[in-house]
């Protein structure tokens, strides 16, 4: 595996902060994240998947330490994501399903550590459609079968959406709204532009 080198800067603040690349440059930024999310809570977030937290320990362990202390504190959240990047709705319903039941087995350790802290769900680029809602209620009910540990967590998961996916997206300064699906569940909606921003420097 060989990183690309195209040279990438981001501000934070009056730092500027280099990296080789796109990825180097924000595994850099990750150790100012939790004193941003500690001033801006509920307000601000920023994601990080798992390959980039294992380069973030090899590159940074002190704000490897910084990130998991968030979540700790509650601060930042953890975030289910099935495997793959499949665009869910577009697929049939055993494929979907499928999809939700390796997810949850991957993340069921994590999902067990999570009790009583929130629990988000992001679908590939973001897609939505009430089947696919439905799909991830069924492995959601199935998985709380199986393993009685899972089902508090599961029964209450977050959708992380996008705020342009709503015809009344939430306020300003607002980001919760509620999704009608087979269930009712709570959607977190993304800032675009602000998300575009800090991402690409663009919005």
């Amino acid at each position: 595996f060989e990183e690309r080198h195209s040279p990438v800067v981001h501000r934070i603040g009056a730092d500027r902060i280099e990296g080789r690349n796109w990825t180097d440059a924000v595994l850099r930024t990750y150790g100012r994240m939790g004193s941003v999310l500690s001033r801006a809570s509920g307000a601000a977030s920023v994601d990080i998947e798992p390959q980039p937290l294992v380069w973030l320990l090899e590159r940074d362990p002190s704000a490897y330490r910084e990130i998991l202390a968030a979540y700790e504190r509650g601060t930042a959240g953890f975030v289910m994501t099935p495997p793959f990047q499949p665009i869910l709705p577009h697929h049939h319903r055993l494929e979907r399903e499928a999809l939700f039941d390796m997810m949850i087995d991957f993340y069921a350790p994590l999902i067990q550590r999570s009790e009583g802290m929130p629990l988000g769900l992001w679908l590939p680029e973001a897609t939505v459609s009430r089947e696919t809602l439905e799909s991830f209620r069924g492995s959601a009910r199935q998985a709380s079968l199986e393993q009685e540990a899972l089902a508090e967590s599961l029964r209450s998961a977050y959708l992380v959406t996008d705020a342009r996916q709503f015809a009344t997206p939430p306020g300003p300064g607002q980001a919760w709204v509620r999704v009608d699906a087979a269930e009712r569940l709570l959607a977190i909606a993304r800032d675009h532009p602000l998300s575009g921003e800090f991402a690409f420097g663009r919005a």
